[in-house]
């Protein structure tokens, strides 16, 4: 991905703000720049879920989990314990064997091969959580950011100094509180000041 098709993303963003109409096309832009299986998007809260996005999982699924499987979601559970914009993975906030040995991963998750998870609140208003999850296997820093290389010299700095797992998580982190500025605020990306 570079920076012009990073930009591309940006503003189909703010355009699916104002037509939610456009949030499956958005996603699936998303879920392919990061070689992800899917992106979501949601308002939830503890006992339901009236909105979910998630234009490559098949309806009858989401509607399962929407009625069954969303309060057995451990992930999420942990998800409602961190502050807005703040982007984790599942193995940030849970231990694996509690995850793997869950109904939820068994019955839902694992079926769809979704074996691991980034996510981020992006706002939190009357009790509903809205939120971003990108389900699957996190390829974030093994995808060429031509346009971007600020960012990913900063990404890279850390694997070296701490390792591939925590440079993943500090670039989704990084990545989630500039989409969380941008919906906030308005603010423009850019991608200098993104690796600051």
């Amino acid at each position: 991905m570079n920076q012009d098709d990073l930009l591309v993303i940006i503003e189909k963003i703010y355009e699916a703000a104002t037509d939610t109409s456009l949030w499956p096309v958005v996603l699936q832009t998303i879920a392919d720049a990061f070689g992800a299986q899917d992106a979501s998007l949601s308002a939830v809260s503890p006992v339901a879920v009236p909105w979910l996005v998630a234009p490559r999982t098949d309806p009858s699924f989401l509607q399962s989990y929407g009625q069954h499987y969303h309060p057995l979601n451990l992930f999420w559970d942990r998800m409602t314990r961190v502050p807005v914009g703040t982007a984790v993975t599942d193995r940030m906030v849970l231990r694996q064997e509690t995850l793997r040995a869950s109904q939820f991963y068994n019955e839902w998750s694992r079926p769809r091969n979704y074996l691991s998870v980034m996510g981020a609140t992006l706002l939190v208003e009357d009790q509903w959580r809205f939120e971003f999850v990108v389900p699957g296997k996190n390829v974030m820093l093994t995808k060429p950011l031509k346009g971007c290389s600020q960012l990913k010299s900063w990404a890279m700095r850390i694997k070296k100094r701490a390792g591939m797992s925590k440079a993943k998580v500090a670039l989704a982190r990084r990545l989630a509180v500039i989409m969380h500025r941008m919906l906030a605020d308005g603010t423009p990306f850019n991608a200098a000041a993104a690796a600051a």
